[in-house]
């Protein structure tokens, strides 16, 4: 039984370590923010007063945990800060889909909101909103360090210190990169701003 025990915490450490390192099948191109916030959006959500939206926007994000952090009022964005992900144990979080925390559980994920709001005109001249949520997700790379003492186990978790590239350069630590957008999330978001919407005063 101790080397079954054994044999499943390595197999459980090996993929939280792997999980760490760059993934070298994402293109350079598509590890950048820009690129997934181009992409098409998988929800929209209408309505006839931009306040309105603009409010059940925030509240959306903030039910799920998410903090405020740009509000451009002029252009019709509205972003939040990055929150590292859910993990499966995390009952008591809503910011990321069941279905995704396996993933975040095994490795350090971050998902950031982006709202991107327009305004159209109806065929009566009336204007209307619409919005839509981006959810971007990035995945944490720690710069691995070789161990060859016991005594220097706790280098494996806080990372390599004083190491170089080819050019003398000191090595980038930890970074992150986009691999991603979470649809599903997006979808969701969009379900809780409508139902927001329904729960504000017309007047607002």
């Amino acid at each position: 039984m101790k080397s079954i025990s054994l044999g499943l915490s390595l197999v459980l450490l090996g993929g939280c370590v792997t999980a760490r390192h760059a993934d070298v099948s994402v293109p350079k191109d598509q590890a950048t923010a820009a690129y997934w916030y181009d992409q098409p959006a998988e929800a929209r959500v209408e309505s006839t007063g931009f306040d309105r939206l603009w409010d059940s926007c925030q509240r959306s994000a903030r039910q799920r945990l998410f903090q405020i952090d740009r509000a451009d009022y002029r252009n019709g964005i509205l972003t939040t800060l990055p929150l590292v992900s859910q993990q499966i144990f995390e009952f008591w979080r809503s910011d990321t889909p069941l279905s995704e925390q396996g993933q975040s559980s095994l490795g350090t994920l971050r998902r950031t909101i982006r709202f991107e709001f327009t305004r159209d005109q109806g065929a009566d001249g009336s204007d209307s909103y619409s919005v839509v949520p981006k959810v971007l997700v990035q995945r944490q790379s720690v710069q691995g360090q070789r161990i060859t003492n016991s005594s220097q186990y706790r280098w494996a978790v806080v990372g390599a210190t004083g190491q170089y590239d080819d050019a003398g350069q000191p090595l980038v630590q930890s970074y992150w990169y986009a691999i991603g957008r979470d649809k599903q999330l997006e979808q969701i978001l969009a379900d809780d701003i409508r139902q927001n919407l329904k729960q504000m005063p017309i007047s607002q």
